[in-house]
């Protein structure tokens, strides 16, 4: 075999020597050992005779494929797709010599190459279904599960037991039960056969009378209630209770458990009123009466649906009060005699607020009249209508509602007796129980300056407070311009700064040193650079003596 530099190497050369003379002439026989274009190369060796038969077994390229079969006979590295796997035959590095078997990457080894494949590591699954199924294409030994081997696998497969029920269903129908999607043995349980598990169903119901078992709370049975016994269609239980079978007719119904003479849906068994006529059955047997037949009904003189012969309160007006002069008041509302048996809202005052306990229209003492204070008296009776502890007649004199309870009378001296009807006409502005009509100090924030009002006879000055409600603000006595209750309660000497102790704070004091120069003449400068501003230093040209030293020297010398 030729080595493949050298070929490509005399290729390049011919094709560089036949340029000049391709334009003119051409290898005419390709069997006749002649080079007849005299363009060097003769026969199957000039390029003018690759595609001439007599040349076909020939290799033109230099790329192990004969001329007669490489598709691309001029090209050394591309020569065609003899078996036909989508990879060119000499697309092999570094060689790029013709080799249908090793065209490109081949897993299995099949000489088909992957890309040609479609099934490039030959477990039997092809590559476009291993990865639909999440296996790997490229590897013999992972394959795709099929649980059921059905052939589809698990991934794509959505019952993977083949069981007849979806892998979704078993898993929400198991909780917990991860592999009940892979045991075809264990399948959702269906108690009633209605083709929904038990626990998606919201109504397991066996014997099929539309009760359930309380599954899911019976949410989709025809009623609620839990069946008292899911084995038989008969026996359900009693909803109303009437004391009837619900299911008496093989299915719910509780309009038709049983015979019901009035269609109230109670059957007659449970019903104490058969015929719906105000009389129960067993007074209608006793006075004469039929309980099933809704007009025949027993005497009753006051219409109170207690037949004269059992009933034991004469009540014409029914408004719960006997008229004894008509019959008896045994087995009243209240054994007091009505004084208007023809009037159901007149009657009797049984708890002697003032106010006919029959004003509704039924003895009721408690709602005989508006109460505002719900004490069981009525207001036309109650000396203390809102309840608040303060008389009525005493709340109008002082001027509050005496049917609201948050409106009371002030009592500043808590005597019971309102302060306008007590003498104590200014009220107690501080709070503090004295009225301030006599309060010695009327000082709501207790810095002990008072209001003004009253005698102040108490307060620590008779300056009259700026603010009351303010500890530290009261008043500036001393007119140096600080409050005098700047520490929170009246103290002109502490009412702030005093560098030089002279009683008044610095912000009002014309000489802060107290040196005899003004703060105007001095300023703010630092003559003796000690640090201390020269309105504030008793010796700001740093000679240690103070002015005051100064004038006593000077005076001792003219005294001398």
């Amino acid at each position: 075999m030729r080595r493949k530099p050298i070929l490509v190497a005399l290729f390049v050369a011919s094709i560089a020597l036949a340029l000049p003379a391709l334009a003119s002439a051409q290898e005419a026989i390709c069997d006749d050992t002649l080079d007849n274009d005299t363009d060097g190369n003769a026969d199957c060796l000039d390029e003018d005779c690759v595609t001439d038969p007599d040349c076909a077994a020939e290799d033109f390229d230099g790329d192990n494929a004969p001329n007669g079969s490489d598709t691309f006979p001029f090209d050394p590295f591309t020569c065609g797709d003899s078996d036909g796997d989508t990879c060119d035959d000499c697309n092999n590095v570094p060689n790029f010599l013709f080799d249908p078997c090793d065209d490109g990457f081949d897993t299995d080894g099949d000489c088909i190459c992957n890309d040609g494949d479609n099934d490039d590591d030959d477990d039997g699954f092809l590559d476009t279904v291993e990865i639909d199924c999440l296996s790997n294409p490229v590897d013999a030994a992972v394959t795709p599960t099929d649980n059921d081997f059905d052939g589809t696998c698990d991934e794509l497969d959505d019952d993977d037991d083949n069981d007849g029920y979806t892998d979704v269903y078993e898993i929400a129908c198991s909780p917990g039960d991860g592999m009940a999607p892979f045991d075809p043995a264990n399948i959702p349980l269906d108690l009633d056969g209605d083709g929904v598990c038990f626990e998606l169903d919201l109504c397991v119901d066996v014997d099929g009378d539309g009760v359930g078992q309380g599954q899911n709370g019976n949410t989709d049975c025809v009623v609620t209630m839990v069946d008292n016994n899911d084995y038989s269609e008969w026996s359900c239980g009693d909803s109303e209770p009437d004391g009837c079978e619900d299911c008496d007719s093989g299915t719910w119904d509780n309009t038709n458990d049983g015979q019901d003479t009035d269609g109230d849906t109670l059957c007659d068994v449970g019903d104490s009123d058969d015929d719906n006529d105000c009389y129960p059955d067993t007074d209608e047997q006793l006075c004469g009466s039929l309980p099933l037949v809704d007009i025949s009904t027993p005497p009753d003189e006051d219409g109170d649906c207690v037949c004269d012969s059992l009933d034991s309160c004469a009540d014409a007006d029914g408004d719960g009060v006997g008229d004894s002069s008509a019959g008896s008041t045994v087995g009243c509302d209240v054994p007091d005699d009505d004084i208007d048996d023809a009037d159901p809202t007149v009657c009797t005052d049984s708890d002697g607020d003032g106010c006919d306990d029959c004003v509704s229209g039924a003895w009721d003492p408690f709602a005989d009249g508006d109460d505002t204070d719900a004490d069981g008296i009525c207001d036309d009776s109650d000396d203390d209508d809102d309840g608040d502890g303060w008389d009525d007649a005493d709340e109008v004199d002082c001027g509050t509602d005496p049917l609201d309870n948050t409106s009371v009378p002030p009592d500043t001296n808590g005597n019971g007796i309102c302060d306008l009807l007590d003498g104590c006409v200014l009220g107690d502005a501080d709070g503090d129980a004295l009225c301030d009509d006599t309060d010695p100090c009327v000082d709501g924030d207790g810095d002990g300056v008072g209001q003004g009002i009253g005698p102040s006879t108490a307060c620590v000055t008779t300056a009259v407070d700026s603010d009351d409600g303010l500890s530290v603000v009261c008043a500036d006595t001393d007119f140096d311009l600080c409050d005098d209750c700047t520490s929170g309660a009246f103290d002109p000497a502490a009412d702030g700064p005093d560098n030089d102790g002279d009683g008044l704070c610095d912000d009002g004091d014309p000489d802060d040193d107290g040196d005899g120069i003004s703060d105007a003449l001095e300023g703010n400068g630092d003559t003796d650079g000690d640090g201390i501003p020269d309105s504030l230093d008793t010796d700001s040209d740093g000679e240690h003596m103070s002015v005051g030293m100064v004038r006593e020297l000077m005076q001792d010398l003219r005294g001398a």
